[in-house]
């Protein structure tokens, strides 16, 4: 089962700009073929820096939106004209589930595989999405968030290169199973361009080639800064010819049994809007220099404190044994008189 972008357009209210720049499905980039099953997925990334050292994020405002039609091909006979919505034709594979697409909508630094952090979009139904961002800024060793700098190797190797842990260990299993297979199964999750591996590769136990990957978790921490996007995906309601003038507001189209295979019901459109985006920002500032100062002070002060207080308790100690010299000396004299005046009377 493929989809297709039929038609992407980017509203600006209810006018369409002309310039998709990097929305363009011209200029989309190839991403992960991973996929749990015997076969790759085929992925696209629009607007993206990946691989792109000279080109800069294309932003969108608020009151923009963007709409996309995608074409789910369950190996029909449709050539992409203008054949009936509703006209069924059979296909020419025995696909169990129905036809769906899946999309991810994330960071412009990364290329994303949809098949594991993406959202399912079934054939036959409309769809609005809403997109709020989190974003962190941590700090390195020796703060306790102990994160990892990407960016400036990724930047250093023409914007491509892991920008996380699971990518670091994704893009060795790559290295490694490349450099024995000379392809690159579909289990390998990261960003290439190299010879897909043979179904025929995943049927063995090759898994263990690049199995002490893992150990690079250990040198790779979370990084620094990231930023990730949540979807929120709400099904519009289409209008459903009931009769022949009457209609109705459903959900979905009829997509049941043989219907599925009408074009109607291999097209899922999505609307992705940002009128009510939301950024949660959570940012943690360096405090190390302050704290240490603050040590120091403390430290002196302690030793002051602890010099002062030797201090006094020497004085206090000699004034205490002068006093009581003094008072034992006082009452030896007073025995030596009274025994001298008792010897004196006898």
């Amino acid at each position: 089962m493929f989809s297709v972008v039929n038609h992407l357009e980017l509203l600006s209210g209810n006018i369409h700009r002309s310039n998709l720049g990097l929305y363009s499905i011209d200029n989309a980039v190839i991403g992960s073929y991973y996929s749990d099953g015997n076969w790759p997925s085929f992925c696209f990334t629009i607007n993206t820096l990946w691989s792109r050292p000279d080109t800069e994020i294309q932003k969108i405002k608020k009151s923009e939106k963007i709409q996309i039609e995608f074409f789910i091909d369950t190996g029909t006979t449709y050539t992409g004209g203008n054949e009936p919505l509703d006209e069924v034709k059979s296909p020419r594979f025995n696909f169990m589930s129905p036809p769906e697409v899946l999309m991810a909508i994330h960071s412009p630094y990364i290329v994303a595989s949809p098949y594991i952090t993406g959202e399912r979009f079934l054939g036959g139904r409309n769809y609005r999405v809403k997109i709020k961002a989190d974003e962190k800024h941590l700090l390195p060793s020796p703060y306790q968030t102990n994160c990892t700098e990407y960016l400036p190797q990724w930047k250093a190797r023409g914007r491509v290169g892991p920008l996380n842990p699971i990518m670091a260990v994704q893009e060795c299993r790559l290295n490694a199973t490349l450099e024995k297979l000379g392809c690159i199964p579909n289990y390998v999750d990261y960003p290439h361009n190299k010879t897909i591996c043979k179904s025929l590769y995943n049927n063995q136990n090759i898994t263990h080639i690049g199995e002490n990957c893992t150990d690079l978790q250990m040198y790779y921490n979370q990084p620094c800064n990231f930023l990730v996007y949540l979807m929120k995906n709400e099904a519009k309601l289409v209008p459903i010819q009931k009769g022949l003038n009457g209609y109705s507001l459903e959900t979905q189209y009829n997509c049941t049994s043989e219907l599925r295979f009408t074009r109607r019901c291999q097209t899922a459109n999505v609307e992705v809007v940002f009128d009510g985006f939301e950024i949660t920002n959570m940012t943690y500032n360096p405090k190390f220099e302050s704290l240490e100062l603050f040590s120091v002070i403390g430290g002196y002060m302690g030793m002051y404190l602890g010099v002062s207080l030797v201090v006094v308790y020497d004085f206090a100690e000699f004034v205490i044994l002068a006093v009581y010299k003094f008072s034992k000396k006082q009452t030896n004299v007073k025995k030596l008189k009274s025994q001298k005046s008792i010897a004196w009377k006898t």
